[in-house]
């Protein structure tokens, strides 16, 4: 999932087979990669720019213990070092999206980009998604248009000449549960090389330590940001220090507050403009390769843009052909049914007529049976060589088909349905 304000189609909520499924990551993939690279970015770009998102009242899920209190001192620490933060409490999902479009724009090209993702945040398929307070999940895959995946986030702080992301985290409880969800961290992502990405959780810690062990990051965060120069490296350790994982090294960096070159020192007779740093002239062949590489970026994003479309309306294909023959199995399963009555209909109508001839027992109730009995009715006949179904005890089409074999075999009525004598030979022991 990466950053972009498309929704899932209702239609993808049932698709059945993981292939449907992967094929729709790699086509919200590369519409995310669409959004980074041919979004009209601020070329001047410049400083340090920083992302702080927090997710406390959920609508939906319990509330997070990690707290908004926290999350607004760390972003007023930071603009007290001279960041450009921007601040979002309680985001809805657009919200968010529109926060990350902001920081997406403000990261390109500044000198450090630094983002802190805080509150409940759940895993699957290899990835680590953070939850706005809206957020409802049915299956697994809505968390490709419901949350922010954090591996988009690694790549938006990567815009800048050195990043990092820093998630404080808090495990959700959903009830009822949802399969294929992780509380603690996934990240098979390729990590950005200038960017560090911190969880306070990591695979070994256990799910009922997570909220804790992130409160205890998440203060000892507050307290180095509020130091006078606290490195980067400093802040990773804090909050990965109690059973956290970090992907990627930390830039050697300091989050002081920069000296304007107003406040410099000049030393004793030498002139106050020397003390000022002037900014190199940018090479204009050094600007002609980095257009070039924009444009080349653009054109693969929008030839992968364009694949996944495809592969996408393949997927589409697949699904309603799934449904349909979904839909075919169940009308047929009704017509063997029907069939089946109508046969019994008949065969009564038959000895009502013909005195002397053998009247066809009704059938016997299915309702009454236990599962083991179904099954065991499936295993009989299929030692038979009857039956070529799974064992599942559902008295479905193959199952009918089955019955009426072993009833032509018996010389009795055809009609799918055993009646009681027909149970009885079959399981003896009516077990």
């Amino acid at each position: 999932m990466k950053i972009t304000h498309s929704l899932e189609p209702e239609w993808l909520a049932g698709v059945p087979t993981a292939g449907a499924r992967g094929r729709l990551r790699r086509w919200i993939v590369a519409a995310a990669a669409l959004v980074v690279f041919a979004a009209p970015w601020r070329a001047d770009a410049a400083g340090r720019t920083a992302l702080v998102i927090v997710g406390e009242d959920y609508q939906k899920l319990q509330k997070s213990s990690i707290g908004a209190k926290r999350a607004k001192d760390i972003a007023e620490a930071l603009r007290a070092k001279g960041f450009d933060v921007l601040f979002g409490a309680d985001p809805a999902n657009s919200r968010a999206r529109a926060l990350m479009l902001d920081f997406a724009q403000k990261a390109n090209g500044a000198d450090f980009a630094i983002a802190f993702v805080m509150g409940h945040v759940t895993a699957a398929g290899g990835q680590t998604y953070f939850l706005p307070v809206n957020t409802e999940l049915g299956v697994a895959t809505d968390l490709f248009s419901r949350g922010i995946a954090i591996s988009s986030v690694a790549q938006i702080a990567g815009k800048a000449k050195a990043g990092a992301v820093i998630v404080l985290m808090t495990a959700p409880n959903f009830e009822p549960a949802v399969s294929g969800l992780d509380a603690r961290p996934e990240y098979a992502s390729e990590n950005p090389k200038s960017v560090v990405t911190v969880f306070s959780s990591s695979a070994r810690l256990p799910v009922s330590r997570i909220d804790a062990v992130s409160e205890q990051a998440a203060d000892a965060v507050v307290t180095l940001l509020q130091q006078p120069a606290p490195s980067l490296a400093d802040v990773v350790k804090g909050a990965s220090a109690d059973g956290g994982s970090v992907f990627g090294a930390p830039a050697d960096i300091s989050l002081a507050k920069p000296i304007p070159p107003a406040e410099a020192v000049t030393a004793p007779g030498a002139p106050a403009a020397a003390n000022v740093a002037q900014p190199p002239a940018k090479p204009a062949a050094e600007a002609k390769r980095n257009s070039k590489e924009n444009d080349a970026q653009v054109e693969a994003a929008r030839l992968q843009n364009e694949q996944a479309k495809a592969e996408l309306e393949k997927a589409k294909q697949e699904t309603q052909r799934a449904q349909a023959e979904a839909s075919r199995a169940a009308a047929e399963a009704e017509k063997a049914k029907a069939e089946a009555q109508a046969e019994i209909a008949r065969a009564r109508s038959g000895a009502a007529k013909a005195p002397g001839q053998a009247a066809v027992g009704a059938p016997i109730d299915e309702k009454q049976l236990g599962m083991r009995q179904r099954q065991r009715i499936q295993e009989r006949l299929r030692d038979m060589s009857l039956y070529t179904g799974p064992i599942d005890s559902i008295m479905g089409p193959l199952t009918r088909e089955a019955i009426m074999g072993y009833q032509r075999s018996k010389g009795a009525q055809v009609t799918g349905y055993l009646t009681p004598e027909q149970f009885q030979a079959l399981l003896p022991d009516g077990n």
